[in-house]
């Protein structure tokens, strides 16, 4: 019987969220970038806005998978905190963890960024035709709906 790649990752992500159920809750929404990008969004956070700040976790599927010196194995998933500020259509990284392909932690960190100040908080541009625009179209497009 073959065993596609597709159903592959369905197989990790119901894993992975059957695991990670007992420490994190997310309500994972695809994020439609581009057909090579594999994102996911955290639709539980936009229900935590306030004003023009969010805090948004992000999965990410790698192929091929990342090497980065000082981790050891392959990087096949990554899920990202990202802080975004819509006034300044910024944003910055607050926490990262990555996965190999068995869905096991690697590696994690926390920026500890809630104690800095806005202008290194708010590191990077968002530009057009990122990622990051997807998800902030995506946001104002929900934020919009729920407002009305």
């Amino acid at each position: 019987m073959k065993f596609s790649f597709a159903a592959f990752i369905i197989l990790i992500l119901s894993v992975s969220f059957s695991l990670s159920a007992q420490t994190d809750v997310h309500r994972w929404k695809p994020l439609i970038v581009n057909d090579s990008e594999k994102m996911w969004y955290d639709a539980l956070m936009l229900d935590k806005m306030e004003g023009d700040k969010l805090d948004m976790w992000v999965l990410q599927m790698h192929k091929p998978p990342l090497k980065f010196d000082g981790i050891k194995g392959e990087i096949y998933r990554s899920k990202i905190l990202y802080a975004i500020n819509f006034k300044t259509v910024r944003y910055g990284i607050e926490k990262v963890v990555y996965y190999d392909a068995a869905n096991q932690e690697l590696y994690k960190h926390d920026y500890e960024s809630a104690s800095l100040p806005e202008n290194v908080k708010y590191t990077y541009p968002i530009l057009e035709d990122s990622f990051m625009y997807a998800l902030v179209k995506e946001v104002v497009r929900i934020k919009g709906v729920q407002q009305k």
